[in-house]
């Protein structure tokens, strides 16, 4: 069965396509023989999957190529209306009895009943996202997914990093809420308080809006340096996941995640990308994304879950990302059906 990965890089025309054999891997730069794309599951700490190429091609423009995809049996079902917004309220009550508790991510499902021509789909998210990771990986233990990421995890350059608190939504209509921006500067705090406790020196950038398609994120940059190739593990494990993607405090709401989501989330809001044996990796969390199966796929979003909430409110705010994506999707058969929501 055929292993690979389909990527392009932020702000690159370059699409990179690389076939070769998923290994398990545990995240380091010291050593690499050979250059690997990650993809690391939701709460992995620093394991995952690296596909270590035989063989790379690049190209600028959209290509038809011949593809052998490892699909697994749905193992998924789709999310209603009632069900998340009553583990919502269930959050939020379990919110009332810890102080510590201030933030638990829950994420969902959309499963759609129709085939995508994942190739296809791959392009047009390349069209519509260039400030994104986009990829198309398919591998044998977790089959075939595709998505579009503005999170930057870790952009690496030997000894120098960028990492991102990317947090909070809205669309350029609605304005930006105490409770958005609460969210997005308890992630920014809790990144610094990593740094700090690693003894790593940074610079953090001023609070800014970014566009992600048709919806905004509120994002706070850091760069920063380490003494020694060595420290990147350890950072990639305290990063892993942030409460962009899991929440606050960070035990508590992995806990109630598990109690309440009722599909295991895989590679969703895991993290995926590719890293270079001369010490450089663009790593980013794996937002907006869905797995592919032979006849259906399954869309992957989440919101962060507050005191101040509005269970509904949160819901829309989920159908907004998934939106965002499965508008851009072409439905094998008919392209047209690829700009309406289910």
């Amino acid at each position: 069965m055929s292993e690979f990965v389909f990527f392009k890089l932020p702000h690159q025309s370059k699409i990179n396509q690389w076939q070769g054999s998923f290994k398990e891997f545990d995240f380091g730069l010291s050593e690499l023989e050979s250059d690997i794309f990650l993809l690391s599951e939701f709460n992995a700490g620093i394991k995952g999957l690296g596909l270590i190429p035989n063989n790379k091609n690049s190209f600028n423009s959209n290509q038809y190529f011949e593809l052998e995809y490892c699909f697994k049996n749905i193992s998924v079902s789709d999310t209603q209306e009632f069900e998340y917004t009553a583990i919502v309220k269930k959050a939020q009550s379990e919110m009332t009895k810890s102080d510590e508790l201030k933030k638990t991510v829950l994420s969902r499902t959309k499963v759609v009943s129709k085939e995508i021509e994942l190739l296809e789909s791959f392009y047009k998210l390349c069209d519509h996202f260039p400030q994104s990771l986009v990829y198309l990986a398919s591998s044998i233990k977790h089959g075939t997914w595709l998505g579009a990421s503005p999170e930057v995890f870790l952009s690496i350059n030997e000894n120098k990093f960028e990492t991102y608190a990317l947090a909070g939504t809205k669309t350029a209509l609605q304005e930006w809420t105490s409770k958005e921006i609460e969210e997005q500067n308890w992630v920014t705090v809790y990144i610094e308080n990593i740094l700090k406790d690693l003894e790593i020196s940074y610079k953090k950038s001023a609070l800014e809006t970014v566009q992600s398609g048709e919806i905004q994120h509120l994002k706070t940059s850091f760069n920063a340096a380490v003494n020694n190739l060595s420290t990147y593990p350890k950072l990639f494990e305290k990063l892993n996941p942030t409460p962009a993607v899991g929440g606050l405090e960070k035990q508590k709401a992995m806990a109630l995640i598990q109690v309440l989501e009722k599909n295991k989330r895989e590679l969703y809001s895991g993290v995926v990308g590719p890293i270079f044996k001369d010490a450089k990796a663009n790593l980013y969390v794996n937002l907006r994304c869905l797995q592919a199966f032979s006849d259906s796929y399954c869309l992957y979003a989440g919101a962060g879950i507050t005191a101040a909430s509005v269970p509904e409110n949160e819901w829309l705010e989920t159908e907004r990302k998934i939106q965002n994506t499965q508008k851009h999707l072409m439905v094998k058969g008919s392209p047209l059906q690829a700009t309406k929501t289910e």
